[in-house]
């Protein structure tokens, strides 16, 4: 047994220079998948955080529009408009300099007359070149304004009527100041309304968060390929043979799987060191080749199925090679999981590539990882088939 796994590990290490060259390949490729789609999400983040600045004029005198104004600009997610106070002659030196995108102008006691059903129209003041933007203006101030007069009609009128009702009128304007202090401070400290609740992390992250980890373990699972020369066999002269020496179709399948999967951890770690000085991890480069060994040796075990399968070196590459694309794209690991049905994320979630990118991804992040015994219970499966095929085709020559 020990010499046949000298005699494995001398086979794996005349395939290494190919192998390292192979991976380097690979890796350039992420590397520049990795850029492209980072990139891209850069600019579009980029472009739905541009938001159009406008001045609002008018509302120095008017506590009502200044709470209001506020409000809305706290709760600004829901906004493509920064809203900025200005007086008029500022406005319009700032709209002329492009500093502002428009403005608008409140008249004065604009609220107090719109309680009292005298609407007053707002004056709205662009260039030529951003006529067309009037539209989205109008709608954002109109919506502010909309929130204000809510608030602040439905808050007057019941603490009017409440007042009314236990025969304290005459405290009307204490009590409606003291209402709308209250409001503005509920408003503001509106942690006392929601709660927060932790989701899946793979639906959060940022492609550039997500993708080391999904490339890397597409990129593991196409270095498997490189030894496949190694272990597919078109008759089982070697089996039997070895069967004779006394080293059995466990001891085998085990020796062979040892030396391969030295072989691809030879080449991991120099991918983790690789991928650690690009910058697209955080985490050192021996935390990188840590993370992978788990997924690394499981991937050796599956590849080893695959060839123990094949009986021409052709077939056995080219159902290598489409099993792991098709276990790639179903995994997560050429886009992002969310992305896809959740029928298809159930199925990811139980695929060995699937667990293998949610545990790279997790190690990653520095997060806590979840998957190793499924990793290990996959590896134990694969070599168990690995055994019975083995033995199946040593049999049937025998026979």
């Amino acid at each position: 047994m020990g010499k046949y796994f000298v005699l494995q590990l001398k086979r794996v290490a005349r395939y290494l220079p190919y192998g390292l060259c192979v991976v380097l390949v690979l890796f350039g490729c992420m590397r520049a998948v990795y850029g492209a789609l980072v990139t891209a999400e850069n600019a579009e983040n980029a472009a739905e955080n541009i938001k159009l600045q406008v001045a609002v004029v008018g509302t120095a005198g008017d506590k009502y529009l200044q709470w209001g104004l506020a409000a809305m600009q706290f709760d600004s997610s829901a906004m493509s408009l920064k809203l900025v106070t200005m007086e008029e002659p500022q406005a319009i030196e700032a709209l002329k300099s492009g500093r502002i995108t428009a403005y608008v102008v409140f008249p004065e006691g604009f609220v107090e007359d719109a309680l009292y059903g005298n609407i007053q129209k707002l004056r709205f003041v662009s260039t030529a070149g951003t006529a067309d933007l009037a539209v989205i203006i109008k709608e954002e101030v109109t919506a502010v304004v909309d929130r204000i007069l809510v608030a602040c009609e439905s808050g007057s009128y019941g603490m009017g009527d409440a007042l009314t009702d236990n025969g304290l009128a005459g405290s009307w304007d204490q009590h409606v100041n003291g209402i709308a202090l209250e409001y503005v401070d509920f408003l503001f400290d509106r942690s006392r309304i929601y709660q927060v609740a932790e989701t899946d992390q793979m639906h959060h992250i940022s492609l550039a968060q997500y993708m080391p980890g999904a490339l890397s373990t597409m990129l593991l699972m196409l270095s498997c390929l490189v030894f496949a020369p190694l272990y597919v066999r078109a008759d089982q002269a070697m089996p039997r043979l070895l069967r004779s020496q006394r080293i059995g179709i466990p001891g085998q399948v085990l020796t062979e799987w040892a030396g391969y999967g030295l072989g691809l951890t030879a080449l991991s770690a120099v991918v983790a060191m690789i991928l650690s000085d690009s910058g697209m991890v955080s985490v050192s480069g021996w935390t990188v080749f840590g993370i992978m060994l788990p997924g690394l040796w499981m991937f050796a075990a599956l590849a080893y199925l695959m060839y123990s399968l094949a009986d021409q070196l052709i077939s056995g590459i080219l159902g290598g090679f489409f099993i792991t694309l098709a276990l790639c794209y179903v995994g997560g690991c050429l886009y992002p999981i969310r992305i896809f049905p959740d029928s298809v994320q159930a199925l990811s979630a139980v695929l060995p590539s699937g667990i293998a990118r949610a545990y790279m991804i997790s190690g990653f992040l520095g997060a806590g990882q979840t998957g190793f015994w499924k990793l290990l219970a996959y590896t134990g499966v694969f070599l168990l088939l690995s055994v019975l095929v083995r033995g199946y085709k040593a049999g049937k020559v025998r026979g």
